[in-house]
Formats: structure tokens, sequence, C-alpha cells
């Protein structure tokens, strides 16, 4: 019997099959403000929670309400899943293809967010910036991704709503996805034979 084309589909979290957004605490003028890219860039890449909301609470001192705020309440900056995303991965249990995920969170967060999801148990094999110190796009962390569960990167599907990671990934060897819609994606995944 021939193998199918491809052995292993990995998803992007935020953005793919989490509706993650610090908007959804935080007005947009705030996000900006803040630098949220910035905290959150440190927070993937591992940093202790509160040794960022220290630094940030320093650094904006006349907004430490706000930071705080953001802080207390970053579990709702996952608002919930993308039905229509966890309806696909669903379908591609049924398949005989391992399933992984790729992700920038941080380790703390991750280990929060994680029991609210049973679609995260589905998963072969998560990889985690916070873990390993190192975020998308930089390719260091697909080559973990790889290295560690003995994935071919030519047959390896990644999924990523940015189009930087996707870049990224294909620069890496694997076959990138750059997800825009669920039905597009539902398209892409039947063009490659997954579904």
């Amino acid at each position: 019997m021939t193998p199918p084309e491809h052995e292993a589909v990995v998803f992007d979290l935020g953005g793919v099959l989490l509706d993650w957004s610090p908007t959804h605490v935080l007005a947009p003028d705030d996000v900006v403000a803040l630098d949220i890219d910035g905290v959150q860039r440190e927070l993937d890449l591992g940093t202790p929670v509160e040794q960022v909301r220290a630094r940030w609470r320093s650094a904006h001192p006349g907004r430490t309400a706000t930071v705080d705020h953001y802080f207390d309440e970053w579990h709702r900056t996952v608002a919930g899943p993308i039905d229509d995303v966890v309806a696909i991965l669903t379908d591609l249990r049924d398949r005989p293809v391992g399933l992984y995920a790729l992700s920038n969170f941080s380790s703390e967060l991750f280990r929060q967010a994680r029991p609210r999801f049973a679609f995260l148990e589905w998963f072969d094999g998560i990889v985690i910036s916070g873990d390993e110190g190192v975020v998308k796009p930089d390719t260091r962390i697909y080559e973990v991704l790889v290295d560690r569960f003995e994935l071919t990167p030519s047959r390896t599907v990644f999924i990523d709503d940015r189009q930087d990671n996707v870049a990224a990934a294909r620069e890496a060897g694997l076959v990138g996805v750059h997800f825009r819609s669920a039905d597009t994606l539902r398209s892409e995944l039947r063009a490659l034979g997954l579904l």
C-alpha cells in the first residue's frame, strides 16, 4: 500500500483553533499604547508572567491599573474555540495522519488555558514557544517540532493565521497553509488529500 502523501498536520492555536485577541480585554487604543505585542512576545518567550507584569507596570507608571487589568483578566483574551476549525480537526482524527500543535504561547498561561479545551488533548504532540525559549517565525522552533516528533518536513502540513509564520515554516521545509477561514482551510486540506 502506498503511504499517504502527508504524515502530519500541525495547527497554530491562537487565531486558528482559539479565538484569541487582547481586544477581548482591552480597548484597541490601550493595546497600542501599552505595546501589548511586546508584552505577548516576552510571555511567549517564556518570561515568567509576574516578571513581565512588573516590568510593564514600571514602563507605564500612569497606567498600572490597565496593565493589571490585562494580566488579571488574561484568561478572557481566549474567548473560546473557533468551532468550524475544531470541526476540521475532528474530521482529521479519522484520517491516517498525525496531529500536532505549534504555538507562540506562555508556558504558564498555556497550562491555565489547556483544561478549558478538551480538543487540546487530541494532539499527538504540542510545542509551546514558552517552553522552548524561541518563537515563530524563528525557524528553530519548526526544527524543534520536526526533531522531537520525528516528522518529515515535506510531508508535514503547517497551518497558521500569520503569513510570516507560514513563510518561515516553508523555509524550514514544511508545507505551509495560510489560514484565512475555516471554509478555505477545508478546501485546501481537500486539495492536499487530507479530507
